[in-house]
């Protein structure tokens, strides 16, 4: 159980900092838009495998341990289609909170235009751009996305709940997850509009479930990929929705996935998922 602890002790003291030293300096470079920002999503990944040649002396490829592997490929279907679903219906049910949610049809035919995806109906405009970033954008930016599940699922949290009853692995796995987000949530990462306090704190929140959902999804697969895959489908089509908002409609602490009405959502598929793992036993 020692050494457990120090793996993630050294993963922890590794990744944050070097994640802070990042987000600092893009906070004094343009910000979120400094192409640097996304170096910070490989900074998981870079971790784990630099811990495992340099500190663990331990193979990266062989016994499964960090699920790079095929297996599980029904999953790699399910997975970030689930997300993906699980995106849009909390940006439905926030629209029948606010019907102003959405832009105007004008603006929206116009943005669709702008990115080429308007040919003469906003709504198979709009099934094309999900199309396109949910299923190739994922996969062309899978990558990225394994440069944080490999921390986060594949290394991190199986740790946790070696040394933790469940419930506990995943809300300090929750609060790590987001504490690293935390220098991003300072410059408007997922919620511009309130206090970063509030949003690192609504964070965490959001981290528990999501968290939840996508360790299910690992460990039926056994794959980091899947875990990948379905990161991907919850941003994707995050960033697919996000020209059909009206800003000043758009209250990111009450709507869309990472607010309160995306969070509840999640809960609930979470608990449900939760109850079908023996994660104990893991």
């Amino acid at each position: 159980m020692d050494s457990i602890k120090k793996q993630l002790l050294w993963f922890i003291c590794i990744c944050l900092p070097l994640t802070y030293a990042l987000g600092i300096y893009m906070l004094y470079n343009d910000g979120l838009a400094n192409p640097l920002s996304m170096l910070a999503m490989y900074i998981p990944a870079l971790t784990v495998i630099g811990l495992y040649i340099f500190k663990f002396k331990k193979p990266i490829f062989k016994n499964g341990d960090l699920g790079i592997n095929f297996k599980g490929l029904k999953y790699w279907i399910i997975a970030p289609l689930t997300l993906t679903g699980l995106s849009l219906l909390s940006y439905g049910l926030s629209y029948l909170f606010n019907p102003e949610l959405f832009d105007t049809v004008e603006n929206i035919q116009l943005g669709l235009e702008n990115q080429g995806f308007y040919w003469g109906n906003i709504y198979i405009g709009f099934l094309a751009i999900i199309l396109v970033n949910g299923l190739v954008g994922s996969i062309l930016n899978i990558p990225m996305f394994i440069g944080e599940e490999l921390g986060w699922r594949a290394f991190m949290v199986p740790r946790l709940l070696k040394l933790y009853k469940p419930k506990v692995a995943f809300l300090i796995g929750a609060a790590v997850w987001a504490l690293w987000h935390s220098v991003m949530i300072v410059m408007g990462l997922n919620y511009p509009s309130i206090h970063p306090v509030l949003g690192i704190l609504l964070m965490i929140v959001f981290c528990i479930p999501v968290g939840i959902i996508f360790q299910y999804f690992y460990i039926k697969s056994k794959s980091v990929f899947v875990a990948a895959l379905a990161h991907a489908g919850l941003n994707k089509s995050a960033m697919s929705m996000s020209f059909l908002l009206a800003g000043d409609s758009y209250d990111t602490l009450l709507y869309g996935p990472t607010g309160i009405v995306g969070i509840v959502i999640f809960s609930i598929v979470a608990y449900f998922l939760y109850q079908r793992v023996a994660w104990d036993k893991i």
